[in-house]
Protein backbone atom coordinates (compact mmCIF):
# COMPACT_ATOMS: atom_id res chain seq x y z
CA UNK A 1 0.00 0.00 0.00
CA UNK A 2 1.21 2.97 -0.99
CA UNK A 3 2.43 5.87 2.05
CA UNK A 4 -0.14 9.28 2.29
CA UNK A 5 2.83 11.96 1.08
CA UNK A 6 0.59 14.68 0.36
CA UNK A 7 -1.17 17.00 2.37
CA UNK A 8 -4.05 19.37 2.09
CA UNK A 9 -5.83 21.46 4.55
CA UNK A 10 -8.97 23.67 3.77
CA UNK A 11 -10.63 26.13 5.91
CA UNK A 12 -14.69 25.68 5.03
CA UNK A 13 -17.53 27.56 7.19
CA UNK A 14 -14.84 27.44 10.10
CA UNK A 15 -14.49 23.76 9.83
CA UNK A 16 -11.60 21.97 8.74
CA UNK A 17 -10.85 19.65 5.89
CA UNK A 18 -8.03 17.52 5.00
CA UNK A 19 -6.81 15.66 2.15
CA UNK A 20 -4.30 13.05 2.52
CA UNK A 21 -2.67 11.52 -0.48
CA UNK A 22 -0.50 9.37 -2.38
CA UNK A 23 -0.29 11.68 -5.04
CA UNK A 24 0.43 15.16 -5.36
CA UNK A 25 -2.69 17.13 -5.93
CA UNK A 26 -3.45 20.21 -8.19
CA UNK A 27 -5.60 22.35 -5.94
CA UNK A 28 -8.32 24.01 -7.56
CA UNK A 29 -8.04 27.64 -8.38
CA UNK A 30 -11.72 28.22 -6.98
CA UNK A 31 -10.10 26.28 -3.70
CA UNK A 32 -6.95 28.45 -3.13
CA UNK A 33 -8.67 31.16 -0.46
CA UNK A 34 -9.54 27.93 1.56
CA UNK A 35 -6.21 26.86 1.90
CA UNK A 36 -5.08 26.29 5.66
CA UNK A 37 -1.50 27.39 7.13
CA UNK A 38 -0.64 23.55 8.26
CA UNK A 39 -0.57 21.31 5.17
CA UNK A 40 -1.85 18.52 7.51
CA UNK A 41 -2.28 18.95 10.82
CA UNK A 42 -3.51 16.20 13.58
CA UNK A 43 -6.53 17.13 14.45
CA UNK A 44 -8.90 18.01 11.36
CA UNK A 45 -13.31 18.64 11.27
CA UNK A 46 -13.50 16.22 8.29
CA UNK A 47 -10.37 13.88 6.84
CA UNK A 48 -10.52 12.79 3.52
CA UNK A 49 -7.75 9.87 2.33
CA UNK A 50 -7.09 9.80 -1.84
CA UNK A 51 -6.42 6.50 -2.78
CA UNK A 52 -5.45 4.85 -6.07
CA UNK A 53 -6.32 1.19 -6.59
CA UNK A 54 -8.22 -0.89 -9.47
CA UNK A 55 -9.80 -2.80 -6.40
CA UNK A 56 -13.35 -1.13 -6.99
CA UNK A 57 -14.08 -0.79 -3.66
CA UNK A 58 -12.90 0.27 -0.16
CA UNK A 59 -13.92 -0.40 3.46
CA UNK A 60 -16.28 1.98 4.53
CA UNK A 61 -20.44 2.47 3.13
CA UNK A 62 -20.62 4.17 -0.10
CA UNK A 63 -21.65 7.77 -0.22
CA UNK A 64 -21.28 8.80 -4.00
CA UNK A 65 -20.30 7.31 -7.36
CA UNK A 66 -19.16 9.20 -10.23
CA UNK A 67 -18.49 6.64 -13.50
CA UNK A 68 -15.85 8.02 -16.03
CA UNK A 69 -15.92 4.88 -18.67
CA UNK A 70 -16.86 1.52 -18.87
CA UNK A 71 -17.22 0.37 -15.35
CA UNK A 72 -14.40 2.50 -13.96
CA UNK A 73 -16.02 5.33 -11.31
CA UNK A 74 -14.59 7.53 -8.67
CA UNK A 75 -16.18 6.53 -5.23
CA UNK A 76 -16.38 8.22 -1.94
CA UNK A 77 -16.48 6.05 1.32
CA UNK A 78 -17.69 7.11 5.12
CA UNK A 79 -15.04 5.05 6.61
CA UNK A 80 -15.22 6.75 9.92
CA UNK A 81 -16.19 8.93 12.17
CA UNK A 82 -15.82 12.27 9.78
CA UNK A 83 -13.26 10.16 8.19
CA UNK A 84 -13.62 9.07 3.82
CA UNK A 85 -12.16 7.61 1.91
CA UNK A 86 -12.14 8.69 -2.42
CA UNK A 87 -11.13 5.79 -4.26
CA UNK A 88 -9.33 6.91 -7.92
CA UNK A 89 -9.17 3.69 -10.40
CA UNK A 90 -5.15 3.45 -11.27
CA UNK A 91 -6.22 4.68 -14.92
CA UNK A 92 -7.09 7.72 -13.87
CA UNK A 93 -4.15 8.73 -11.29
CA UNK A 94 -2.18 10.64 -13.71
CA UNK A 95 -5.01 12.96 -14.97
CA UNK A 96 -7.31 12.73 -11.24
CA UNK A 97 -4.18 14.54 -9.61
CA UNK A 98 -3.28 16.94 -12.44
CA UNK A 99 -5.94 18.27 -13.92
CA UNK A 100 -7.33 20.33 -11.04
CA UNK A 101 -11.03 19.03 -10.42
CA UNK A 102 -10.68 16.34 -8.00
CA UNK A 103 -12.28 18.10 -5.17
CA UNK A 104 -15.19 18.68 -7.68
CA UNK A 105 -15.75 14.75 -7.27
CA UNK A 106 -16.15 15.22 -3.30
CA UNK A 107 -20.03 15.91 -2.45
CA UNK A 108 -19.20 18.55 0.01
CA UNK A 109 -22.96 18.51 1.17
CA UNK A 110 -22.51 15.23 2.57
CA UNK A 111 -19.26 16.25 4.18
CA UNK A 112 -20.62 19.01 6.33
CA UNK A 113 -24.29 18.22 6.90
CA UNK A 114 -23.03 16.19 10.32
CA UNK A 115 -21.85 19.28 11.36
CA UNK A 116 -24.82 21.24 11.18
CA UNK A 117 -23.59 22.80 7.48
CA UNK A 118 -25.85 23.61 4.54
CA UNK A 119 -25.15 24.18 1.10
CA UNK A 120 -27.49 26.63 -0.41
CA UNK A 121 -27.85 27.82 -4.18
CA UNK A 122 -27.62 31.21 -3.28
CA UNK A 123 -25.52 34.34 -3.84
CA UNK A 124 -24.43 35.90 -0.15
CA UNK A 125 -22.98 39.53 0.88
CA UNK A 126 -21.90 40.97 3.75
CA UNK A 127 -23.02 44.93 5.17
CA UNK A 128 -22.40 46.22 8.38
CA UNK A 129 -20.85 42.86 9.84
CA UNK A 130 -24.21 40.68 8.93
CA UNK A 131 -25.01 38.57 5.89
CA UNK A 132 -27.73 38.70 3.83
CA UNK A 133 -28.54 35.55 1.40
CA UNK A 134 -30.45 35.44 -2.15
CA UNK A 135 -31.93 32.78 -3.55
CA UNK A 136 -33.82 32.14 -6.65
CA UNK A 137 -33.60 29.38 -9.49
CA UNK A 138 -31.02 29.58 -11.97
CA UNK A 139 -30.63 32.39 -13.93
CA UNK A 140 -33.08 34.28 -11.60
CA UNK A 141 -30.75 37.43 -11.05
CA UNK A 142 -28.83 36.00 -7.78
CA UNK A 143 -25.38 37.40 -8.78
CA UNK A 144 -27.24 40.73 -10.00
CA UNK A 145 -28.60 41.45 -7.09
CA UNK A 146 -25.78 40.66 -4.96
CA UNK A 147 -23.59 43.02 -6.95
CA UNK A 148 -26.87 45.43 -6.60
CA UNK A 149 -25.91 45.44 -2.98
CA UNK A 150 -22.20 46.59 -3.57
CA UNK A 151 -22.94 49.43 -5.99
CA UNK A 152 -26.14 50.60 -3.80
CA UNK A 153 -24.31 50.01 -0.02
CA UNK A 154 -20.80 49.11 -0.52
CA UNK A 155 -21.75 44.91 0.26
CA UNK A 156 -18.87 42.77 0.14
CA UNK A 157 -19.82 40.09 -2.42
CA UNK A 158 -18.95 36.74 -0.65
CA UNK A 159 -20.67 33.89 -3.01
CA UNK A 160 -22.07 34.08 -6.15
CA UNK A 161 -23.38 30.64 -6.52
CA UNK A 162 -23.50 28.75 -3.42
CA UNK A 163 -23.62 29.69 0.61
CA UNK A 164 -22.52 27.61 3.55
CA UNK A 165 -25.45 28.17 6.23
CA UNK A 166 -25.33 27.54 9.88
CA UNK A 167 -28.67 27.35 12.06
CA UNK A 168 -26.91 26.37 15.51
CA UNK A 169 -26.40 29.00 17.91
CA UNK A 170 -26.45 32.17 15.95
CA UNK A 171 -27.63 31.53 12.44
CA UNK A 172 -24.11 31.75 9.89
CA UNK A 173 -23.57 32.18 6.52
CA UNK A 174 -20.33 32.08 4.90
CA UNK A 175 -18.44 32.18 1.36
CA UNK A 176 -18.31 28.69 -0.25
CA UNK A 177 -15.14 27.69 -3.08
CA UNK A 178 -18.33 26.54 -5.55
CA UNK A 179 -19.05 29.97 -7.18
CA UNK A 180 -20.66 28.55 -10.31
CA UNK A 181 -20.19 30.99 -13.23
CA UNK A 182 -19.57 34.24 -10.76
CA UNK A 183 -16.30 33.68 -9.66
CA UNK A 184 -17.02 35.02 -6.18
CA UNK A 185 -15.43 32.73 -3.76
CA UNK A 186 -14.74 34.60 -0.51
CA UNK A 187 -13.19 32.62 2.87
CA UNK A 188 -15.53 34.81 5.31
CA UNK A 189 -18.36 34.65 6.93
CA UNK A 190 -20.69 36.81 9.06
CA UNK A 191 -24.01 36.14 10.92
CA UNK A 192 -26.86 36.20 8.84
CA UNK A 193 -29.71 38.18 9.02
CA UNK A 194 -32.22 37.16 6.20
CA UNK A 195 -33.04 35.16 3.28
CA UNK A 196 -34.54 36.69 0.31
CA UNK A 197 -36.34 34.77 -2.35
CA UNK A 198 -35.66 36.75 -5.34
CA UNK A 199 -38.62 36.88 -8.71
CA UNK A 200 -37.78 38.99 -11.14
CA UNK A 201 -40.67 41.98 -11.86
CA UNK A 202 -41.21 44.91 -12.92
CA UNK A 203 -41.94 46.98 -9.62
CA UNK A 204 -39.76 46.35 -6.26
CA UNK A 205 -41.81 44.72 -3.14
CA UNK A 206 -41.43 42.58 -0.66
CA UNK A 207 -43.05 40.80 1.71
CA UNK A 208 -42.32 38.18 4.84
CA UNK A 209 -43.07 34.17 3.88
CA UNK A 210 -45.40 32.03 5.77
CA UNK A 211 -43.28 29.53 8.00
CA UNK A 212 -44.54 26.70 5.59
CA UNK A 213 -43.40 28.77 2.28
CA UNK A 214 -40.22 30.26 3.91
CA UNK A 215 -39.24 26.14 4.46
CA UNK A 216 -40.22 25.61 0.98
CA UNK A 217 -38.16 28.30 -0.72
CA UNK A 218 -35.14 26.78 1.48
CA UNK A 219 -35.81 23.04 1.08
CA UNK A 220 -35.53 24.07 -2.91
CA UNK A 221 -32.74 26.15 -2.96
CA UNK A 222 -30.93 23.64 -0.51
CA UNK A 223 -28.42 20.94 -2.13
CA UNK A 224 -29.97 17.70 -1.76
CA UNK A 225 -29.22 13.66 -2.53
CA UNK A 226 -31.55 12.67 -5.23
CA UNK A 227 -30.67 9.50 -4.11
CA UNK A 228 -30.49 9.29 -0.38
CA UNK A 229 -33.77 10.55 1.36
CA UNK A 230 -32.25 10.21 5.00
CA UNK A 231 -29.35 12.65 3.82
CA UNK A 232 -32.68 14.86 2.75
CA UNK A 233 -34.54 13.98 5.92
CA UNK A 234 -31.51 15.29 8.08
CA UNK A 235 -30.78 18.48 5.63
CA UNK A 236 -34.84 19.33 6.52
CA UNK A 237 -34.15 19.01 10.26
CA UNK A 238 -31.82 21.67 9.73
CA UNK A 239 -33.32 23.80 7.33
CA UNK A 240 -36.95 23.43 10.20
CA UNK A 241 -33.77 25.17 12.23
CA UNK A 242 -33.13 28.19 9.97
CA UNK A 243 -36.61 28.72 9.33
CA UNK A 244 -37.33 29.45 13.05
CA UNK A 245 -33.87 31.26 13.59
CA UNK A 246 -34.43 34.23 10.97
CA UNK A 247 -36.92 35.96 8.87
CA UNK A 248 -37.36 34.87 5.28
CA UNK A 249 -38.69 37.16 2.77
CA UNK A 250 -40.44 37.57 -0.96
CA UNK A 251 -38.49 40.23 -3.24
CA UNK A 252 -39.96 40.88 -6.81
CA UNK A 253 -37.22 42.89 -7.74
CA UNK A 254 -36.08 44.92 -10.88
CA UNK A 255 -32.42 45.05 -11.95
CA UNK A 256 -32.22 48.11 -10.38
CA UNK A 257 -30.83 49.47 -7.18
CA UNK A 258 -34.15 50.58 -5.89
CA UNK A 259 -34.72 46.61 -5.37
CA UNK A 260 -31.59 46.38 -3.31
CA UNK A 261 -32.82 49.91 -1.16
CA UNK A 262 -36.83 48.16 -1.02
CA UNK A 263 -34.49 44.73 0.70
CA UNK A 264 -32.63 46.77 2.89
CA UNK A 265 -35.65 49.08 3.86
CA UNK A 266 -37.89 46.32 4.40
CA UNK A 267 -36.39 44.88 6.82
CA UNK A 268 -34.61 47.94 8.62
CA UNK A 269 -38.83 48.85 8.99
CA UNK A 270 -39.60 45.35 10.60
CA UNK A 271 -36.99 46.02 13.35
CA UNK A 272 -39.06 46.23 16.86
CA UNK A 273 -39.12 49.54 18.31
Amino acid sequence: MHSMQFGYSFKLSELLLCVDAEEELTVPKCFLSFLAADPCPDRADIRIAVRFSDKGEAEGTPLRKKMLSGDACIALYASGANMYTLLVPEAFRQGFSQNGNWLNYIPMERLLLPHGRVLLHASLVELGGMAYCFIAPSGGGKSTHAGLWQQRFGARLLNGDKALISAAGTPMAWGSPVAGSSGIHVNDGAPLRAVYVLTKAAEDSAAELSPRSALMALYSAAVKDEKDADFNGRLLDELVKLQKSIPVFSLRCTPKESAAETALHFIEERKSP
